[in-house]
């Protein structure tokens, strides 16, 4: 994991959540702690053929993947990329927990296959 967060000029996400490698397992990682809201999600899969999840939770800590359900879940295809754009937002209201999954829906804690990277605008 290689996590990073970095501030972007401009008028509708102001930060970025980075993440080269996101694990699975059943410790989701903190990705930012607060109120903010999410206006895009990059999922770069074009490492593996396997299918890839990304699960989201509107949580500080307190989640376990594959067990709570996840608040949102975005899919990268094998050997593919996705850009999810979400013009209005989703509002997160504790924080971004995030965890990596193989499996569809929120059961598993098997990471992705591949190396599964990503990107969150966030504001």
């Amino acid at each position: 994991m290689s996590l990073v967060n970095r501030v972007l000029p401009g008028n509708l996400a102001g930060n970025e959540i980075s993440d080269a490698n996101v694990v699975g397992g059943t410790s989701p990682v903190l990705g930012k702690s607060g109120s903010t809201t999410i206006f895009a999600v990059y999922l770069d899969n074009s490492a593996g053929s396997g299918d890839a999840y990304l699960r989201i939770w509107d949580a500080t800590s307190g989640k376990t993947n594959g067990t709570n359900p996840a608040h949102f879940i975005f899919y990268a295809p094998g050997n593919s990329t996705r850009m999810y754009t979400i013009p209005l937002g989703l509002t997160i209201d504790v924080g971004i927990l995030y965890a990596g999954s193989n499996a569809a829906g929120n059961s598993g804690t098997s990471a992705p296959a591949t190396t599964l990277q990503t990107r969150i605008l966030i504001t």
